[in-house]
């Protein structure tokens, strides 16, 4: 299982069909989530959405524009932008929306397949 820090989702990194989760969460639990396992990559696409993040506790969250297909098992962690700018206070109030994307609610909890 890989755990992968992404600013977006988007049915095409899905080449598999089936269910998906998609279950808002917090900045903490996210951490939490990440505290508690390995195989962390970032595939955060803009720069400032990654400094940002990192800013927030999140120093996993490197800028790293590269394409990313999901394989079962994966959970992705979304940081979805709520701001549209690059100003600093702009981005800070504005903040982001949480979310775990899997095809098995089960690897949220660690538990097997």
């Amino acid at each position: 299982m890989s755990i992968i820090l992404a600013n977006t989702f988007s049915p095409k990194m899905v080449q598999t069909a089936g269910k998906f989760w998609v279950e808002p969460t917090t900045l903490a639990k996210i951490r939490e989530f990440l505290d508690n396992h390995g195989n962390i990559i970032s595939i955060i696409s803009h720069e400032i959405t990654a400094e940002m993040l990192q800013h927030l506790g999140i120093p996993e969250a490197t800028y790293c524009r590269k394409n990313y297909t999901y394989k079962p098992g994966d959970v992705i962690c979304c940081f979805v932008p709520n701001f549209k700018g690059v100003e600093w206070d702009e981005i800070k109030e504005q903040g982001f929306k949480y979310y775990f994307v899997c095809n098995n609610q089960k690897e949220l909890n660690g538990e097997p397949n």
